[in-house]
């Protein structure tokens, strides 16, 4: 049988042991998505140097670059996901249950208060940034480099390879494109600029 809780301020220290655990899980996510991008880069760079070492080039290599990719892409937008959910369970939820618990307290507090308290980081770096807009600029244009980019350049400079090559290298290509398709898509919709 569970044990209950007896005060406001011992609610409170579990509150605060899980607002500590979620942002070690987002500060976690964040790096593993910033990881990804600066892997698929030399990974990128493992196939070129690959296919281009010996001359004539093996373009068929090349074919790997937009698999490898979309894989690593999905990483970034799964971690990139999670990191806006809880930065919205952050500012929404979490605060709610705070002020819940203070609203049955002596002096209830309301929800800027509660906010100021717990969501400062959260707020501080949205709003007194100067430099957000830009650098949310500078990570899409590498995010598209790294995901969109380097994927659709493998798809043309193979285009005419293909059209003489065997259905097994055909039917890459085919995959490739589809999967250029999901990460244009997914890079779109799960935007955060």
């Amino acid at each position: 049988m569970p044990r209950k809780i007896s005060s406001h301020l011992e609610l409170l220290g579990l509150l605060q042991s899980e607002y500590l655990a979620l942002k070690y899980e987002q500060t976690t996510r964040i790096s593993l998505r910033e990881t990804a991008l600066g892997v698929n880069f030399v990974a990128i760079a493992a196939v070129a140097t690959i296919a281009f070492v010996k001359s004539p080039p093996n373009l068929t290599v090349v074919l790997f670059i937009p698999i490898i990719s979309a894989c690593i892409c999905w990483v970034y937008l799964n971690n990139d996901i999670m990191v806006s959910r809880l930065r919205i369970f952050f500012k929404e939820e979490f605060l709610d249950r705070v002020a819940s618990i203070y609203q049955d307290s002596s002096k209830p507090l309301n929800r800027r208060e509660i906010e100021a308290v717990l969501g400062s980081w959260e707020h501080f770096h949205r709003s007194k940034d100067s430099f957000r807009k830009l650098r949310r600029v500078f990570n899409f244009f590498f995010v598209s480099m790294g995901f969109f980019v380097s994927s659709l350049a493998a798809i043309v400079v193979t285009f005419e390879m293909i059209l003489d090559s065997s259905i097994l290298l055909r039917s890459i290509w085919i995959l490739d494109v589809l999967l250029l398709s999901v990460i244009t898509v997914a890079l779109f919709l799960t935007r955060d600029w």
